[in-house]
Order: C-alpha cells, then structure tokens, then sequence
C-alpha cells in the first residue's frame, strides 16, 4: 500500500472505405477488371485487391440477394468503413428524373480490417419493372498519407418485376445485438400488418454458421401467433449477420457482433495488470487463461484504451526513471495484452494518477502528481504514442480527476492542490487553459453529466460533493450553491454516472463503501438514494465501472486487493451484490477498464 499511504499522506490522494451506392457514381476509375464476366475487381495504389461476383446480382423485386466484397493482398492496417447510397429514378414519377428513391443495401460487415470480406445484400424496390439497373462502388482510401477514391465499372443488378402479393412484412428486433463467444442472447422474429395468415413458414439461417448459430432454424407465424422467440450462440469474435425470410415477404436482416468484453485492473505494487473476461449473463468475471496477468515495466496505476479497442496504455510510477507509459496491444480474439516494441514513452512530471483519450481525435492526456499535463498522440494504427509538440502544459499538483466533456471541447482537472483548472481542447490536441478555481478545499475525482451542462467533483476535506454549471460557449464553471453531504462517509474519491444521468455512484475510500444518489432531471442535485443510500465494498475502493452494458459495476479495492462486483438494476439503479462478489486482484489495485 506504498502508493496509497503517500496519497493518503498528502490528501489527509482511416484508413477508412466508404462505399457508396448510386445510379451515378464519382471519382477516377483506375485499373478496373473484368473477370470472366463473372466479377469485376480494381487494384488500388497500395496494393489491396478489391473484388466483387457480378453472376450473383439477380433477383425478384422486394427479394433479398446477396454477393459477396472480396478484399485481398491488403495491408495489415488496412481498415475499410463500408457504407451505401444507391438510388434509382421514381418508377411511380418516370417524367421526374430528379425524385429519385433509394434501392435498400446492406454491407455486413460494416467494417472490414486487412484481407477480408463483406457480404453485400441488395434488396430491390418491390415496384420496379423488369430491367437492370447500375450500381456504381466507389472505394476511398489513404494513399500516402492522403484519401484517394477509386471508382468501380458499374455493377448491373437483374430485377424480375414481382407479381405475387405482399401479405405482410416479417421483421427481426433488435436490428443490432453483441453476444459472446460462450454466451446466447434473444432475438424475436414477427409477422407485421398482416391479417388471415393461418401458416407463414419463416427460415432463419447464419450468414456464416461458424462465427453465430441461431434456433429454431424456422419458424411458422401466423396472425394468432405472430411472433417467435430465437436464440443466437457465438461461436467466433467475428460479425455475421442472421436473416430470416419468407416466400413473398422482404427478407429481415439482425446484424450480430460476436465479440467477448474484456477487463483490465492494474495492481500498482504488484507491478502487474489482471486480464479477465466478463460473462454477459452472470457478470462473473473470469481470469484470463493461459495468463490471467501480465507484467509491468513498473507500478501501474491509470489505464485507458484507444476508441478503436486494439491498444491499452498504463501509466507506471516509481522512481523519476520509471515514469513512463506502457502500451500493449489486445488480441481481440483472446484479450490477452502483449507489449508494444517499444514497449513505453516517457511522460513529463512524476507519478501519473489519472488518463483519458479523446474518443474524436484520440489525443491521449495524463496528468501527474508533480503538476505537469503530458499530451500524446495515439492516431497511429499501430498503437504507438508520439508527444506532442509542446509535449506538455503546466497545471495544479495532484490532480486526481481528469475528464472530458461529452463534446470533447473541454477538459477538466479536480485537484488536492490547486481547485479545478479547465482546458479548452483544440483540434490539434493542445489545450489551453480556459479557467481556474482556486482551492477553496482539497478535490479529487470528478464527471460530466450527459448534456455537458453540470461538473461533479469531490472534496475529499470536507466529504461533500460540489456542483459546477458549466457555460457552453467557453467552458467556464460556475460553482452552484447545492452542496451534497456525504453522510458520515469519507475519502470519497471517485465518481461515475450512468447512461442514463439518473444516479451516481461515489467511491468512498476510508469507509470501504460506494454512496449512490439519484439525480434530479432539471437541476442535477443528487438525493441519497432510497431505500439504501451506501453499499459495502471491500477495503479501500478507489475505482468503479460499469460493463459496456451497464447491467454490471465493479470497484477496486485498493486495501484487500480484490474487485466487489454488484449487478446493476436496470430500472432503478440499486446495485445488488453478485453472488460472488468479491473477485482477487494482484496488490493494491487501482483503475479498471473494460474494452
């Protein structure tokens, strides 16, 4: 508990693709060809292949047909973002060229990373005539550090006029759901505006079997019984999709994200960093396997994640030596962190106490006990930091709350020494300091509600939380009257808002205890929360977190070195201890994320 006593002592602590759809395309066509008049492809500058099947691009009106975006000899950083815009004239108004309707489409995935594939569905208007009907795919790109876009020959997709009545429409909900690889989630599948149905016969398949599996793999709906339940496995962190079809009925489409979430705690006198993954149903909280921890240059103590989930950076204090970031890449498929090369940056002051990334720019920030804000860049796909030129600003000592608001535009540190200094983030990462507080007495963690109009922080001497408007054109705070009491808990350090901004959660460190307040809609003040107003922790709680769901937090105890786990419940907020609660850590751990 080395790093907490000398707290306590001072405190009393793209590439992007974008494709797009449309009777008339744009851009420079380059390289385009035609394969056996089965599919077209192109060669972009760097390389990359991209190839789509023509043969398969037929079908009835209001009927699903899908072809299949090949993408080969790319890079291992290749990203492509994939998206639609395909519109054919009006077939109701063929006078009027200009009122255009679009043909629906859908890429699965959306993203696409290195040599991979998308599956294209095209779904025609169910009142097009017989006819063929031009798609044009135009790829953009960076080329040399600068977007390109390559357009395709055009694609012709063969629709046969439908002449069977549409009875009615089947629809999957939701449209978008995450599921892990040892987990199943519901999906329900229903009849819409449709009457005298006695017997629909609905098939549900997999995109691809291997990565998600659903059952029943068919289902008969009729109008007394218009609904029916499905269950979706993940088999492999992938993304697939799920389509359930009829005869005479559009096709529906579930898009289905398989992919496990993953927690990271460091244990700052451990000189380590505990990987688990989280079971989405129970909340448990499972070590990693074959290592459920990996080591540190030093004592880890902050820890964030860049916003596109490939790369996790822990600040390790010590000595002036030991200052430095670490940075590790996630294997999406297991979790497991390995060490960048190189596997740390230096930070400027000493002994890093908290950490943020800008989702927008992802411009990473941390501040230090010392009073020194050090800004870095992590746009690089490989993960790697660079500082930034200056590589840092002057701020207050011992800042303890770093955090953004909701817009980006500003950025907040709480502070023992030194009140709240705020930043005004500009677009090339460097901040400027838009306003200070003087202390009036010591602060530590501190958040934004949802709209960015109201400040939280923590004072840690008197065991209140203080309330600051926030003005949306500069930034500047304005400390409200509302002071709330902490009710004989103390040392509160750390506090959390959900989604939805109706309760908080506050750590309280000497109290081993979390304090929750419900907060009201128009003024923001926080109600201690009834019927209980705290809940037990282990032993000096320092963090807390919810899963990506919110159906679960955790807390880091800094003193027993384990996690309290509690689900959250969804309509009120209380948190209701899991039945194993209390998962071991390393030593004294401090921050937890989930990725």
């Amino acid at each position: 508990m080395k790093y907490l006593q000398s707290i306590k002592w001072v405190i009393g602590i793209s590439l992007s693709l974008t494709v797009l759809l449309s009777a008339c395309g744009s851009g420079s066509t380059s390289n385009n060809i035609p394969v056996n008049n089965t599919s077209i492809s192109t060669t972009l500058p760097n390389g990359t292949i991209v190839t789509i099947p023509v043969n398969q691009l037929s079908t009835t009106a209001g009927i699903t047909t899908t072809t299949t975006i090949m993408v080969s000899n790319a890079p291992n950083n290749f990203k492509m973002n994939l998206s639609y815009n395909n519109v054919v004239p009006n077939q109701h108004h063929k006078s009027n060229t200009n009122e255009i309707t679009p043909i629906l489409a859908t890429f699965n995935p959306e993203s696409v990373t290195g040599s991979n594939a998308s599956v294209f569905s095209v779904m025609p208007r169910r009142d097009l005539t017989t006819g063929n009907y031009p798609i044009t795919v135009s790829i953009t790109y960076l080329n040399n550090g600068h977007e390109s876009t390559t357009t395709m020959d055009p694609l012709n997709i063969s629709v046969t006029t439908n002449t069977s009545p549409q009875l009615g429409t089947i629809n999957l909900t939701p449209e978008n759901i995450t599921v892990g690889t040892e987990e199943s989630k519901n999906i329900i599948l229903s009849l819409n505006n449709s009457i005298n149905i006695t017997n629909l016969n609905v098939t549900i398949s997999s995109t691809d079997s291997s990565i998600a599996s659903v059952t029943p793999n068919s289902c008969n709906l009729s109008t007394e019984s218009p609904n029916c339940k499905l269950s979706v496995t993940g088999v492999n962190v992938e993304s697939t999709s799920i389509i359930a079809s009829a005869a005479n009925y559009q096709s529906a489409t579930t898009m289905v994200n398989v992919k496990n979430v993953y927690a990271y705690v460091t244990n700052t006198n451990s000189n380590t960093i505990s990987m688990f993954r989280l079971n989405s149903t129970t909340g448990q909280l499972i070590p990693l396997s074959p290592e459920s921890s990996i080591p540190t240059l030093g004592s880890p103590f902050a820890l964030s994640i860049d916003p596109s989930g490939k790369h996790l950076y822990a600040t390790i204090t010590g000595d002036i030596e030991s200052n430095v970031v670490s940075m590790f890449n996630i294997d999406p498929k297991t979790g497991l962190l390995t060490p960048l090369a190189p596997q740390s940056i230096p930070y400027v002051g000493t002994f890093a106490l908290n950490m943020l990334i800008n989702p927008l720019s992802g411009f990473l920030y941390l501040n230090t006990m010392s009073g020194a804000l050090s800004m870095f860049s992590s746009g690089s796909a490989t993960g790697i930091l660079s500082p930034l030129s200056p590589p840092s600003i002057n701020t207050a000592e011992f800042c303890i709350g770093l955090v953004l608001s909701p817009n980006s535009k500003f950025m907040y540190n709480s502070c023992v020494f030194g009140g709240i200094v705020g930043y005004k983030v500009e677009s090339n990462g460097l901040v400027e300091i838009s306003s200070a507080l003087e202390p009036q007495t010591l602060l530590s963690g501190a958040n934004i509600n949802q709209s960015g109009s109201i400040l939280y922080t923590l004072d840690i001497q008197n065991n209140k939380i203080l309330m600051f408007a926030i003005d949306p054109e500069s930034g500047g705070l304005t400390q409200l009257n509302t002071q709330i009491d902490m009710n004989t808990q103390s040392t509160p350090v750390s506090i959390i808002l959900n989604k939805t901004n109706n309760v908080a959660y506050v750590t309280n460190l000497d109290s081993s205890s979390i304090s929750i307040y419900s907060i009201e809609n128009e003024s923001g003040v926080l109600v201690p929360f009834s019927p209980e107003s705290t809940v037990a922790t282990g032993n000096g709680p320092w963090d807390i977190s919810f899963d990506p769901s919110e159906k679960f937090a955790y807390v880091t105890n800094s003193y027993d070195g384990t996690l309290s786990a509690y689900m959250v419940n969804q309509i009120t907020g209380k948190l209701i201890p899991l039945t194993e609660s209390s998962i071991p850590t390393g030593v004294e751990p401090h921050a937890i994320v989930f990725n």
